[in-house]
């Protein structure tokens, strides 16, 4: 299947490409999604992706969840033991049931919109499985705890968002790094925290590997679904990058 932007033979392809090169070439947009996302590590690109693309995409990601959805747990050493509770689907399987979040995934159109906010050149995940995953918190104390990301970036499609009081929210501290000498407790303490809100259909850009991140634990059962698609910039591909928490998580 060709990625969008290359091959635009139905309307959907058309529309999804005129539109986000509309948002690429607006040199305002894109410079204020740039200061968000280096103040704050997040910032919304909901607004530069056609609604009937997040729908056709929200669709896609509930059906592989119905699916191919697998209840998985751990915990996280290398970010004090915080916690991973979940139902996620591989990449394999998304690509077996779902196979517009593969194409757009590989739309030179969207690495384009995504290289023109960071001001740097925007590559796939050298890393497969880790390329696009499907994730659902679905019961009460559901999280993805405390972590920081392999590569540069992740690109969130929510599928399913909950209310504010029920968690499932977004939080980072903005540019802080865990280390030996920065624990998660030393950032806690010196560091503010943003609280970023799941939003229906909404598309939100994260800088991973800068900025300590979790999702609020849900405090009942509902849902919080999104597709994750992870991209790298090139000094990725120079660091030494364990795999072994995906492996350990995704199976």
């Amino acid at each position: 299947m060709m990625p969008i932007g290359e091959n635009k033979t139905s309307d959907i392809q058309d529309e999804t490409y005129h539109h986000i090169a509309t948002f690429t070439q607006n040199k305002n947009w894109i410079a204020t999604r740039r200061q968000q996302l280096e103040t704050f590590g997040v910032t919304s690109l909901a607004e530069a992706l056609p609604a009937s693309i997040r729908e056709t995409i929200a669709m896609a990601g509930r059906g592989a969840l119905e699916g191919h959805g697998i209840r998985r747990g751990l915990t996280k050493y290398e970010t004090g033991d915080t916690p991973r509770r979940m139902r996620n689907v591989r990449k394999d399987d998304i690509d077996a049931s779902a196979p517009i979040i593969t194409q757009i995934y590989h739309s030179s159109i969207l690495r384009d919109l995504l290289t023109s906010i960071i001001a740097e050149t925007v590559l796939l995940c050298p890393y497969e499985p880790e390329q696009y995953l499907i994730t659902r918190l679905e019961y009460e104390g559901d999280t993805q705890g405390w972590h920081i990301d392999d590569y540069a970036l992740a690109l969130n499609w929510v599928i399913d968002s909950c209310p504010t009081d029920l968690g499932g929210f977004l939080q980072l501290f903005p540019n802080s790094i865990p280390s030996a000498t920065n624990s998660i407790a030393k950032i806690h303490y010196e560091r503010s925290l943003y609280n970023y809100p799941s939003l229906p259909l909404d598309v939100y850009l994260i800088r991973t590997d800068r900025n300590l991140h979790r999702v609020y634990p849900l405090q009942a059962a509902t849902l919080r679904s999104v597709v994750n698609m992870t991209f790298a910039v090139s000094a990725d591909f120079h660091k030494h990058i364990n795999h072994r928490s995906i492996e350990l998580l995704w199976g």
